[in-house]
């Protein structure tokens, strides 16, 4: 058998590294890679030239179906511990690009790529994450028919302006998302582009305008042997007070005492996750945002807006007897000094999540 002499075997190998687009027929796959991009905003990265991408994206406001003023590339890839995506934006006019610098949360009126990631496959949520061309991030949880705007996780992003437009890189680390179990894992995908100046959105996959619903149009895209993380989180902490009293010239000390608390996160398994605390401060339990005080001399109030769950105090200090609460849409508490509590979150399945008028309006 007559073998390829080297200078044939030279373009040949070129021609495997070179990216392949990839139709919206069929699930995505990304490709696997033992050599993770450095995520710099620069794609330059070896992953890159052999990961599948797709393009073609679609306007969906103003209009459904139009060509975006510039093209789009999405690159993706995976290892054990991360998905990777890469965005090549290009613009024909990349001084109007609008970038700015700011916080978290707050690039909805820049340009911006989007990856919404719907993990379990199952139209039931989904993570919003938003990056603009200098690698601001933002991001939203959806589920149950409501956009939580207050959701943060921990990803890494990186962007970068140049003369064809913009070059953004995202990893999320697979320890921040929930996900099936399995040898195989099939997620819903649909990247989104925003065009500020121009007020334009598109997507790939295009969606259906007779369709009012995100979740029910995702695309499958299929990873294979991702490792499977246990959620923990232990979060202790001590608390020392002193006081003391003026009196008759003499200080005195009244109180002089230490106390010690602990929160605990727990994941049983990919759609239950517990949570625990021992004489917990409630600014740390569950979602609640954190809270800084000095010298409180009064109980605080936390919102439970929107939630649904359990939770059971017992022996709270100051006359409270113990209790059973159920929290339910817009319920807060207001405790003082409670000893322990603990309460569990599942994932509920319904039959279908419909996404309101409301949700992607132009920004």
């Amino acid at each position: 058998m007559k073998t390829p002499s080297r200078s044939l075997m030279a373009p040949l190998a070129v021609m495997l590294a070179i990216p392949a687009l990839v139709s919206a027929q069929g699930p995505f796959l990304p490709l696997r890679t033992e050599r993770a991009p450095i995520i710099d905003g620069r794609l330059d990265d070896a992953v890159w030239s052999e990961a599948p991408y797709v393009s073609d994206f679609r306007t969906w406001a103003p209009d459904y179906g139009k060509a975006m003023v510039g093209d789009t590339r999405t690159y993706m890839a995976y290892d054990g511990n991360n998905l990777y995506f890469a965005f090549r934006a290009f613009d024909p006019e990349p001084d109007k690009i609008k970038a700015s610098v700011t916080n978290r949360d707050n690039i909805r009126r820049d340009d911006w790529i989007c990856i919404n990631l719907d993990s379990f496959n199952d139209q039931q949520s989904l993570y919003a994450l938003y990056v603009n061309p200098l690698g601001i991030q933002g991001d939203t949880r959806y589920a149950a028919g409501k956009e939580d705007g207050g959701f943060d996780m921990v990803w890494y992003s990186s962007g970068q302006i140049d003369d064809e437009g913009y070059t953004v890189e995202v990893s999320i680390p697979l320890k921040s998302i929930r996900y099936s179990d399995g040898d195989t894992v099939s997620m819903g995908v649909i990247f989104e582009r925003r065009i500020s100046r121009q007020s334009e959105m598109g997507t790939f996959p295009p969606l259906d305008p007779a369709e009012q619903e995100w979740l029910t149009q995702m695309h499958p895209m299929v990873y294979r042997r991702l490792q499977q993380h246990t959620l923990l989180e232990i979060l202790p902490a001590v608390t020392y007070t002193n006081g003391r009293s003026h009196e008759a010239g003499t200080l005195s000390t009244i109180r002089d005492e230490g106390d010690f608390s602990l929160t605990t996160k727990y994941g049983l398994s990919s759609d239950l996750v517990f949570d625990g605390a021992f004489n917990p401060d409630f600014s740390q339990v569950e979602a609640d945002a954190g809270q800084v005080d000095v010298n409180l001399r009064y109980g605080r109030s936390f919102s439970r807006a929107e939630r649904a769950s359990i939770s059971v105090l017992r022996g709270c200090r100051n006359g409270t007897r113990s209790a059973q609460l159920s929290i339910r849409a817009q319920s807060s508490i207001r405790l003082l000094e409670p000893n322990s509590a603990a309460s569990s979150a599942a994932r509920t399945h319904w039959r279908r999540s419909t996404l309101p008028t409301s949700y992607r309006t132009p920004r």
